[in-house]
């Protein structure tokens, strides 16, 4: 470490020793190291002439040098002394900077593992926002907006880009130098894989002839099929929407299959997001088309935006939404059904 020494005394003639230190380095910038003391007194004794400096040559003799060559090789010898510690330092500050940067890649590399642990454990953990990361029960599980390993300071954030993708950055900072902060960002896109995976794969959802009905507090007109090669069977429902009503009744191919009063749980009236157990209900294989009979809510959804979710019995999910521009049973659709 190179240091500045406190209470320096002034030079006693600044300016002129200011310019001898220039011309020394010139003469060592244009000549380099190895020649003879001669070469460069001579080289010294021009560029002071150049420059009209009076000065006075000592002459030579077999005892000693010139004052002129005694200040030459120091000055080489000082600029070579300097040189090479700066290359050493610039040598380990290069190391050290490496060696940081692979542990602050790796620390960003686990922050998107560890996303992606808790995508496969439940899409709806993703949430969108700043996060750290905790083990918890041998799970990866978000734990504030940060976390520190040693000097490193990591941040997952998460975007929403759709109904089901989320972009995922891994971002690592620390403090090289007092003055000089270094960081590190991967980044990955995240989907809800269950969404064409198992039981979900194979349920297809219709939201093209949806409509609001009933003064606007019944949603229908959504249709479910299964396609795929055996039965299917949906379990759950969860069901989003952005005003502040109650939910109270659901109702497929004729049959209620929670309502709040009877069959399915929770018993209540409830709000948006909560996941309602359904009496299962079951799509054979080559059954059609079944409609969504209702949705029924305790109040006018004019307006609305709605995300459906169906949880299959196997614990996969399909995802569409639906919303609502304008108002008024006829009503315009701007639909969004993920792949």
């Amino acid at each position: 470490m190179i240091a500045a020494t406190k209470n320096k005394q002034p030079l006693l003639y600044e300016k002129e020793s200011y310019l001898l230190r220039g011309l020394f380095m010139k003469i060592y910038n244009e000549l380099g190291p190895g020649l003879k003391e001669s070469i460069y007194g001579n080289a010294f004794e021009e560029l002071l002439k150049q420059e009209r400096v009076p000065y006075k040559r000592e002459p030579s003799s077999e005892a000693g040098q010139s004052l002129v060559e005694a200040l030459i090789a120091l000055s080489i010898f000082v600029i070579g002394i300097a040189t090479i510690g700066f290359l050493v330092l610039d040598a380990n500050v290069s190391s050290r900077q490496g060696v940081e940067r692979t542990q602050a890649t790796l620390l960003a590399q686990e922050g998107l593992e560890a996303a992606r642990s808790i995508r496969d454990a439940d899409f709806d953990n993703l949430t969108a926002g700043s996060h750290g990361i905790a083990l918890s029960g041998n799970k990866w599980t978000f734990s504030g907006t940060s976390d520190t390993q040693d000097q490193f300071a990591r941040t997952i954030t998460v975007t929403d880009i759709d109904i089901d993708t989320k972009k995922v950055d891994g971002i690592v900072t620390w403090q090289f130098t007092e003055a000089r902060q270094n960081s590190v960002t991967l980044t990955d896109y995240l989907t809800d894989w269950n969404q064409t995976q198992g039981q979900a794969g194979e349920l297809t959802v219709d939201t093209s002839n949806a409509a609001l009905a009933g003064g606007n507090k019944r949603l229908q007109g959504i249709t479910i099929q299964n396609t795929g090669s055996g039965s299917i069977t949906i379990d759950k429902m969860t069901v989003w929407w952005s005003n502040g009503q109650l939910v109270k009744q659901i109702r497929i191919d004729g049959a209620d299959v929670w309502i709040w009063n009877g069959v399915g749980t929770p018993d209540g009236r409830q709000p948006s997001g909560a996941e309602l157990n359904i009496g299962d209900f079951t799509l054979a294989q080559g059954a059609g088309v079944k409609n969504i009979n209702r949705i029924g809510f305790n109040g006018t959804m004019a307006g609305a935006a709605f995300i459906i979710k169906f949880i299959m019995s196997d614990g996969s999910t399909k995802y569409v939404s639906v919303d609502f521009a304008g108002g008024g049973d006829d009503q315009e659709l701007v639909i969004f059904e993920p792949n």
